[in-house]
């Protein structure tokens, strides 16, 4: 399994942000150097504007019809360079700068033309509207007015699928989304298992709430602002929940899946809860909100009596050992597997009672057991029609005047049939002459005729 958002994906992603900004000594890259200086009268009108860097790092478009604009006048740029036409010699030093941002931006805002090999979807987020979590308590809890603007975001299987000026910020192996500007790529592994599938799930919501957090701060601070990491990661951690590790039980094997949090991101999150406890909530709010409004991450450190980060870590960790609940408890990688065992013993108490008391015929629980169960059913879900019966859905179920087991003899999937008939589905003669007429495998003809043979000797021992 791959372990979500890494501290160490941070530097790769300003490192990329490095690269694609060009800015430095102000000397043409060779690059640069080799485009002519006839006008392309598109990148002229991008340059002219005295905030030309921050409209080109940080774009602010508001309806579906400035990105199209956007990305056919950007279009129309990067055929400039590839014919050779750039700007005035006066705009010269900054040809590197645009090339690469021009790229960035139509790999994430342009439309999709894939041959098969390219992302798997894309999306434009409004934040002012989103209902994601983390964004909802930055709008409504902290009180922090969005950002104008669309955040585009960009979905893919694989790395191989991603454009070139895209995955070096992946070269990690833990890298499972990455933020730069207001552009989120978000790697979506393919699980390997109904169980790994739910933790991946429940994994990726906290990571995109994560990368949308970092998104919002980058839209209201700016291309200019030098903020630095540990408030990003803290904000982004503190607010999105992505600092606790995800378990999830394996109902086949019994075995546990995790996904945790790395030594970094558990320190963020200690500095943030030390900061929270130590001035209160309302006033940590205050001071967070402040800090952002202002583009000063000093802020947080004056209100906490300190000079440096490195102070606040010394005096979270500190506070963290004498705390009546240690926060390595609640962010320690080992408290999962204690949080693990108990969801464990939880999930086992709750199958014996559910056994006990199955679901009430008509209840919510039971209509959605039983959508659940057809579902598994009419795909050939073996494991998951053997867990569903297990948590109190009915065996004999029926679906569009059809029963669980006659939809499975139906499809020909033997390996449900099987656990159908091992949880007490009841077969019928008429299962039988349809099984032989779907051409299902003698193996399922022969346990559905020992079935209705059971049934029916179990009937006739009850009439004497």
């Amino acid at each position: 399994m791959k372990t979500f958002p890494n501290p160490a994906t941070r530097t790769a992603v300003l490192a990329l942000i490095i690269t694609l900004s060009g800015i430095g000594s102000g000397v043409p890259t060779a690059a640069a150097q080799a485009v002519r200086t006839e006008e392309c009268p598109e990148l002229v009108q991008l340059l002219e504007p005295r905030d030309w860097l921050e409209r080109l790092v940080n774009p602010v478009l508001e309806t579906p019809a400035e990105i199209a604009e956007t990305v056919e006048r950007y279009r129309v740029i990067r055929r400039c360079f590839a014919t050779g036409a750039g700007p005035a010699a006066s705009f010269s030093g900054r040809t590197t700068t645009v090339r690469r941002h021009v790229e960035l931006f139509l790999s994430f805002a342009a439309p999709i033309e894939t041959d098969g090999d390219g992302p798997v979807s894309a999306e434009t987020i409004d934040l002012a509207t989103s209902r994601d979590p983390a964004i909802l308590r930055l709008r409504e809890e902290l009180g922090l007015a969005p950002p104008e603007g669309f955040i585009f975001v960009r979905y893919f299987n694989e790395r191989s699928q991603m454009p070139e000026n895209i995955r070096p910020a992946f070269d990690n192996p833990q890298t499972q989304a990455v933020t730069i500007s207001r552009y989120v790529a978000v790697l979506t592994p393919v699980p390997r298992s109904l169980s790994e599938g739910r933790l991946i799930d429940d994994a990726m919501r906290a990571t995109f709430s994560h990368e949308l957090v970092h998104a919002f701060l980058n839209a209201r601070l700016g291309a200019a602002e030098d903020f630095p990491a540990w408030f990003h990661e803290a904000m982004a951690i503190h607010f999105s929940g992505s600092g606790r590790a995800h378990v999830v039980l394996n109902p086949v094997d019994g075995g546990m899946l995790r996904i945790g949090p790395v030594v970094q991101y558990e320190e963020y999150e200690r500095i943030f809860l030390y900061l929270e406890s130590s001035l209160g909530q309302d006033s940590f709010y205050r001071t967070l909100r402040e800090a952002v409004e202002r583009g000063d991450a000093s802020v947080v450190l004056n209100a906490a009596g300190l000079v440096s980060y490195d102070d606040l870590v010394v005096v979270a960790n500190s506070w963290a050992r004498w705390w009546p609940i240690p926060a390595s408890f609640i962010t320690g990688a080992n408290a999962m597997w204690t949080l693990a065992a108990l969801a464990v013993a939880s999930l086992g108490l709750f199958s014996l009672w559910k056994r006990w008391q199955p679901a009430v015929v008509g209840s919510a629980l039971e209509r959605g057991l039983r959508s659940d169960l057809i579902a598994a059913v009419k795909t050939g879900d073996a494991e998951s029609v053997g867990y569903l019966i297990n948590s109190g859905a009915d065996p004999n179920a029926e679906a569009d005047d059809w029963s669980m087991l006659t939809w499975a003899v139906w499809y020909g999937f033997e390996q449900v049939v099987e656990v159908l008939l091992a949880r007490g589905a009841v077969a019928t003669d008429g299962m039988v002459d349809l099984a032989v007429r779907q051409g299902g495998s003698p193996q399922m003809v022969r346990m559905l005729t020992d079935a209705v043979t059971r049934h029916d000797e179990g009937s006739e021992a009850q009439r004497f």
